[in-house]
């Protein structure tokens, strides 16, 4: 999963929350792409081994 901010609307902050909340449903950061004025994290769910 690709999320993707505009710097001028959501705040280092808030982006923050939003990467925290993310994480702690069972998702993993795979890579904090540098896109143009943007903020960006790619995502991935997380595999639970049986």
């Amino acid at each position: 999963m690709l999320i993707i901010e505009p710097n001028i609307i959501v705040s280092k902050k808030e982006f923050k929350k939003t990467v925290e909340l993310i994480l702690s449903i069972g998702f993993e950061l795979i890579e904090e792409p540098r896109i143009f004025f943007s903020k960006a994290i790619l995502l991935r769910k997380k595999h639970h081994g049986v």
